[in-house]
């Protein structure tokens, strides 16, 4: 099998049904369609129970939440690449039967982490044509650079990526003790760590960013994900900071990173720290109502003060020392999770913009 079509899905809505059965109709020898729906409601069960047949599986499966529903959908999947797709998303005939192709062309090529292309997105002002520029590169640092140059949706969330490489990034971002609102982005990241993506030169996806179409939108959508993680909402102040953090950790130190050398391990996490730091600083002014924002305030101006050099552990223990005023134990695991993958002398002091 090529390439698995996976659906977790959640929606009620006609219109969610309907993408659902569009995505049923690429089944074939060399594609195979999972949903799992978790929605718990019995019309769309039966009819969904009604598209089952050939290299389409249809999993009724208890409510649970969103993460928990993407993971289980992906502990199903056969296929040689996974290829994510949303209930309020869909994707384009021809340009998924030129994934599964290329799927098919490079599976034995292990510098290959996954097949892009080009995506249509529909945002509230208009839709836009976007595509990533240099992710088919050989070079690790170019991939990087050409993910976080793009200012836009994550796309790499939404390619076609190979099984294996999927599976590590989920169970390495799943071991995380807290689960924050970007870290599909540090998902994307390995998967640009482990290898290339080749480009299908066609439209393959249509993206509805929904939920982050906004400031306003995005903001409230981060806030319930602090929430469920149990961090104060003003968490959220931080929210690009500890992005730019933990994804220079990740090129750092990460078993990801590790066939690497020091020079382009550096060059990554420098460069994905200034980008994050950018966005930080564009969007540090807002409040959310929480008692600890002088704190968090205090902590956001001290390191857009220490621009354009950073010490990676410094930063670590503040952030840590930050969340241990509401959740000590969470702050304890949240450190001891991130120090674990650097060497000894890595753990007090991580090097100047690295």
């Amino acid at each position: 099998m090529k390439l698995s079509i996976l659906m977790p899905s959640n929606r009620i809505t006609p219109g969610a049904c309907g993408r659902i059965l569009q995505a049923c109709s690429w089944a074939c020898d060399d594609i195979e369609v999972v949903v799992r729906d978790n929605s718990g409601d019995l019309e769309k069960r039966r009819l969904l129970r009604s598209a089952r047949g050939p290299n389409r599986r249809i999993v009724i499966a208890d409510p649970c939440d969103a993460h928990t529903n993407f993971v289980e959908t992906q502990k199903l999947a056969r296929g040689d690449f996974v290829f994510f797709l949303g209930d309020d998303d869909t994707a384009f005939d021809r340009g998924v039967a030129r994934v599964a192709a290329l799927a098919g062309e490079v599976a034995a090529d292990p510098s290959v982490s996954g097949v892009t292309g080009t995506y249509l997105l529909e945002l509230s002002e208009g839709s836009q044509v976007a595509s990533y520029r240099n992710v088919g590169s050989g070079d690790p640092v170019a991939r990087v650079d050409s993910y976080v140059g793009y200012q836009g949706p994550n796309l790499i969330f939404y390619s076609a990526i190979r099984r294996e490489v999927a599976s590590s990034a989920w169970a390495f971002m799943d071991a995380a003790p807290l689960k924050m609102p970007f870290h599909d982005q540090l998902l994307s990241l390995i998967c640009l760590l482990s290898g290339r993506f080749v480009d299908a030169g066609r439209l393959i996806f249509l993206y509805n960013t929904g939920n982050w179409d906004t400031a306003a939108t995005s903001a409230a959508t981060d806030l319930r994900i602090y929430a469920a993680a149990g961090l104060d909402p003003a968490s959220r102040q931080l929210h690009w900071l500890v992005c730019a953090m933990e994804g220079a950790w990740l090129a750092m130190f990460s078993p990801f990173s590790a066939s690497y050398s020091f020079e382009q391990r550096q060059a990554m996490a420098s460069r994905w720290f200034d980008v994050m730091l950018r966005r930080f600083a564009g969007d540090r002014g807002q409040s959310f109502g929480s008692g600890l924002t002088p704190q968090a305030t205090k902590l956001c101006e001290k390191w857009l003060a220490r621009a354009p050099n950073f010490d990676l552990a410094e930063l670590l223990d503040d952030v840590s020392g930050f969340f241990a005023i509401f959740a000590p134990d969470k702050a304890d695991s949240y450190r001891a999770f991130w120090k674990s993958m650097a060497p000894a002398s890595a753990r007090s002091a991580a090097p100047d913009r690295a």
